[in-house]
């Protein structure tokens, strides 16, 4: 049948550095799936529907991957999309940490904070200014 074709399972969330890599190198992978299902072939990547029976998915790689017995693989370009370069080490620590960056700005509690912060600090400054009016300021 076909050689080295194996399935691997990633569940959510990743480590920053292991989802740099994949979100990078995958432009078309889309962040927000928790599941997705994708064929990697000789640098070329091809993105599967989400909801497939394994038969199903055997007819894809049929499809998709060359025939062991075939001279001429039978591959649909406008199928595969091509896998980026590979990171620098450089590249990696600053996405990783740009990542993890993210991750906390997006968390609920200090958005939850600052709104609370934003909230304080304009009702502080109404009630100096409702202060002043009435003091020798006004004059």
């Amino acid at each position: 049948m076909y050689t080295g074709v194996r399935p691997v399972y990633l569940s959510a969330p990743l480590p920053a550095a292991m989802s740099v890599v994949l979100y990078k190198r995958l432009p078309l992978l889309d962040e927000a799936t928790c599941s997705q299902m994708f064929l990697l072939h000789q640098s070329s990547y091809s993105i599967l529907f989400q909801k497939y029976s394994p038969s199903a998915v055997w007819e894809l790689i049929d499809l998709l991957l060359p025939n062991a017995t075939e001279e001429c693989p039978p591959l649909q370009d406008t199928m595969w999309n091509s896998v980026g370069t590979p990171l620098t080490e450089l590249q990696l620590i600053y996405l990783s940490g740009e990542h993890d960056l993210v991750k906390l700005e997006h968390k609920q509690s200090y958005v939850l904070v600052g709104l609370t912060g934003g909230i304080a600090v304009i009702a502080l400054a109404m009630s100096i200014f409702w202060g002043l009016n009435g003091s020798a300021f006004a004059n």
